[in-house]
């Protein structure tokens, strides 16, 4: 993959359609979400239907908002990197299908991203350093990182908060997140 190449990021496991178009280099040009929180709040939680229904009227729109902050156009896109799971069934099918076809119509390559390994990778961004090393390269899977700098405030509020909402579900009990 060429130096300068973007790759356009589809995300749809849950309750946010999200699209970004980040460089090989790792520097994000865009990032576009729209969120379901108004559509769920009333039922105390996620509704997977309604989550694939929403999915299905924002993906377009979300992604060409990526790609015009980005000052990109599908033509400029080196890959399509897409959520494929853990998450909604539903959700998932609408950005999967949609990154495979963006992918195949381009005829460039689609990445498939777990949705557990993105959400680690994402706390890691704001705290690694890529040590130097000339022979590694960002787009190689044998890259090495290590840790020098504490989480973002915002990064960790939202860490905590996706983690106490989940351990309330699991207890039965309200919501208390916020939803």
């Amino acid at each position: 993959m060429r130096s300068n190449a973007r790759i356009l990021g589809i995300e749809t496991s849950c309750d946010e359609t999200a699209a970004a178009i980040v460089d090989a280099a790792g520097t994000v040009h865009s990032s576009i979400i729209s969120s379901q929180l108004d559509i769920h709040r009333v039922y105390g939680g996620v509704v997977p239907e309604l989550a694939s229904r929403e999915h299905l009227r924002n993906i377009v729109p979300v992604v060409r908002q990526a790609l015009n902050g980005a000052g990109s156009a599908y033509a400029d896109v080196a890959a399509v990197a897409v959520t494929v799971g853990p998450g909604l069934a539903g959700a998932l099918l609408v950005g999967i299908t949609y990154a495979k076809g963006v992918a195949f119509a381009a005829g460039i390559p689609l990445i498939g991203v777990n949705h557990l390994d993105g959400h680690i990778h994402a706390v890691l961004l704001d705290a690694i350093t890529r040590i130097e090393d000339d022979r590694i390269s960002r787009t190689r899977p044998d890259r090495k990182w290590r840790a020098h700098a504490p989480l973002s405030g915002r990064k960790k509020a939202r860490s905590i908060g996706i983690c106490a909402i989940d351990c309330w579900r699991v207890q039965g009990r309200r919501n208390r997140g916020g939803l």
